[in-house]
């Protein structure tokens, strides 16, 4: 058996088009040798000693497949795989160390894969790594990988023998077996995770024949946040530790103090109740209520679970579990407390093959049975309703979706559709988003109802099949909301030649990390103006992706060198809800509301005066709304004219009064109330004397006993 080594080195991960990727790949790996449609000679070897090679970097880009057959590599070589390229590798003589960077698809054939030196792989997690081969082939890792695909087709198997491999999208078992030498005890040690996130879940591909993971894996469920609701859940393998164990991530509270709240690790894991002490493996409540439960098809009612600390997860078993967020909630001052997203993991060995769910079925005509997916892979359930089920209504099914009204609904999924559709649909979802209702989730169990044709003698059957498994890895609403990514473009432009000289994004979402990261783009300096983020007051920054901000935090920038007086800040704020945001001046001390959209803003620089031309003098701060210009109840009539204002009287007409009384009152956008005198033309118009207020954005509030109205009015 041949060992591929590799000494791995960290490099930045680039979403470059096609078209870029070649030139991006060679600036990254520092490219000696290009290897593309065009030119496919490696160096020579000159005979045995690898020296065309030794010490130089070899760069595969396009789109194509290169066979490295009985090539001798010199001491210290690099190898790139670029996007879009197959390299298979085979009977390859290294004379020392090397350095693969992956971002295709690196084709092991009969080599193993090893890392030495304590170094982290790294590949990109849109690549794949195959194992082809006769003999047994080994991954050998000092620490954790990240990759996008993992494929094996060796009848010997491939082993893992050390080391933890998170994969993002898919394996795949062609041929052989996987195997992981993990004991399901000790949950770092020789572990592949199946990893979630807001978009996509990883799957094991259908598996034919008698192929199959051999020992425990880890698989990860994002549950997005969306409102304090139930979420219908099922386990895609058989585990040997507790729901404790698994979901509640091995703790549990005995008191009713979140003083005491353990939460081992943040982010994963949630609160599972069921009494008021916290026994049994649950956490103690206020209210003792239970969160986990089970359906019994029997009856057609749910059953609290009557412990979590003995009850073992088991591939298709349905739960209703009430999800209040991560372990961070504070659940001892509300019992409606919520936070928001969490990631539920488990720990234990996947099924594969055909799942026979038929004893979890209801026997009776019109009765209805919870059913949860088995397998760790998406599920085309109209397929399997229609091809491999009896005496059920095929044509239809029940999600939950968490989405809907306060605590979550049920949507009715209709598969006599093409595409699928589903009601109610919210407004935001495409014709693409509810044909993704046709395929159930890992993890997502589904309600499905009897047929009149089933009795005691003709019972209804459901047989799941890895036939009816789908390649796709993007959740559905059922675990993943839309993701709202709010963003702020700001532009700095001189205003002599109207030319743009720099500029920064901000995106925020709840799944970015304030912490800078992969993910977070470095500043590259310009030779003139400059405008930079400064993030955490350490890191200089172009584009941020981050959290949405607290209210009254403040984003910092550093602005300089500049070359003129005269300028102007373009800032586009899109999808930015729940906050009005300001663009502070310390110089001039003022603060500028901002609108969803676009603002200009002109600004003059004064060297001579230091805290005029200061890098900090900007900054971007958000405060709570504190009005809205929603009406709480609609009228027919209600404008302001002139409106923008310049002449001092404004006027505001709404629907005529009955007998009460409405008043107006004026208040600035930071919600202080304004000195303006009206006066009441009619019943139906007010007239304002405005001429006090200073330039800039009002609100203009009606309202009586019962219900309000408020207008936005501009001074200028």
């Amino acid at each position: 058996m041949r060992i591929l080594v590799l000494a791995i080195v960290l490099m930045a991960l680039h979403p470059f088009s096609s078209d870029l990727y070649a030139q991006n790949l060679q600036a990254d790996c520092e490219c000696d040798f290009v290897i593309d449609n065009e030119n496919q000679n490696i160096p020579s070897s000159q005979g045995n000693s690898g020296k065309g090679t030794e010490d130089k970097t070899v760069c595969f880009t396009g789109n194509f497949e290169y066979n490295l057959v009985n090539e001798v590599l010199g001491k210290n070589v690099s190898l790139c795989v670029g996007e879009g390229v197959k390299l298979n590798i085979d009977r390859i003589d290294f004379k020392g160390d090397k350095t693969i960077h992956n971002f295709g698809i690196l084709n092991l054939l009969d080599n193993s894969l090893t890392t030495k030196n304590n170094r982290p792989l790294v590949f990109s997690k849109q690549g794949e790594i195959a194992f082809t081969g006769i003999e047994r082939q080994v991954i050998d890792f000092m620490n954790r990988t990240e990759i996008g695909s993992l494929s094996i087709n060796n009848q010997n198997d491939v082993e893992l023998i050390q080391g933890n491999l998170d994969v993002f999208r898919n394996i795949e078992l062609l041929n052989g077996n996987l195997i992981t030498n993990h004991s399901g005890t000790t949950p770092e040690e020789n572990l592949i995770t199946f990893k979630s996130d807001s978009v996509n879940t990883a799957i094991l591909r259908e598996v034919a024949g008698s192929n199959r993971i051999i020992g425990a894996i880890r698989v990860e469920r994002y549950l997005s946040k969306s409102n304090r609701a139930f979420r219908y859940l099922s386990s895609s393998l058989n585990s040997a530790a507790s729901i404790q164990d698994n979901w509640q991530e091995g703790v549990n509270n005995t008191v009713n103090n979140y003083n005491s709240n353990k939460n081992p690790n943040p982010g994963y894991g949630t609160h599972i109740t069921g009494n008021l002490q916290g026994n049994n493996g649950f956490d103690a409540s206020l209210t003792g209520n239970p969160s986990l439960f089970s359906w019994n098809s029997s009856s057609g009612n749910w059953e609290a679970i009557a412990n979590t600390d003995q009850t073992l997860l088991k591939a298709g078993k349905a739960y209703s579990l009430l999800v209040r967020g991560d372990r961070s909630t504070n659940i001892y001052t509300s019992n409606s407390a919520y936070e928001g997203s969490t990631t539920l993991r488990s720990l234990g060995e996947l099924v594969v093959g055909n799942v026979d769910l038929s004893d979890q079925l209801n026997k009776t005509p019109a009765g209805f049975s919870l059913v949860g997916n088995p397998y760790q892979a998406q599920v085309d359930i109209k397929k399997t309703l229609q091809k491999s089920s009896s005496h059920l209504k095929r044509n239809f099914y029940y999600a939950w979706s968490p989405a809907l009204q306060t605590r979550g609904g049920y949507v009715t999924v209709d598969l006599d559709t093409n595409p699928v559709e589903y009601i109610p649909a919210g407004k935001d979802f495409t014709s693409t988003t509810q044909k993704n209702f046709r395929f159930i989730q890992p993890n997502q169990s589904v309600f499905i109802e009897t047929a009149n044709s089933a009795s005691e003698q003709t019972p209804p059957t459901l047989i799941f099949k890895e036939e009816f498994k789908t390649k796709n890895t993007v959740s559905n609403q059922v675990f993943s909301i839309p993701e709202q990514i709010g963003k702020i473009d700001l532009t700095l432009a001189r205003k002599q030649d109207n030319q743009v000289v720099d500029g920064v994004r901000f995106k925020f979402s709840e799944n970015y990390a304030n912490e800078v990261n992969q993910y977070d783009a470095t500043k590259v300096w310009n030779n003139e103006e400059a405008f930079s983020i400064v993030s955490n007051n350490a890191n200089y920054l172009a584009i941020e992706k981050r959290q949405y901000p607290d209210v009254g935090e403040q984003l910092k920038f550093w602005i300089g060198n500049y070359t003129t007086q005269e300028y102007t800040m373009l800032i586009e704020l899109s999808d930015i809800e729940g906050y009005e945001v300001f663009l502070k001046d310390n110089y001039l001390d003022r603060m500028i509301i901002l609108e969803n959209g676009g603002n200009n803003i002109d600004f003059t620089v004064d060297k001579s005066i230091a805290e005029s031309s200061s890098s900090d003098r900007f900054e971007l701060r958000f405060e709570p709304v504190t009005l809205s210009t929603q009406n709480s109840v609609e009228s027919e009539v209600f404008e302001l004219y002139p409106n923008p204002s310049s002449r001092g009287l404004v006027y505001l007409r709404h629907d005529p009064m009955t007998s009460e009384e409405s008043a107006v009152e004026v208040f600035s956008m930071l919600g202080q109330k304004m000195k303006v005198a009206s006066e009441r033309v009619s019943n139906s118009e007010v007239k304002l004397n405005v001429s006090s207020l200073s330039t800039g954005l009002y609100l203009v509030k009606l309202s009586n006993s019962t219900q309000s109205r408020t207008k936005k009015l501009i001074i200028k």
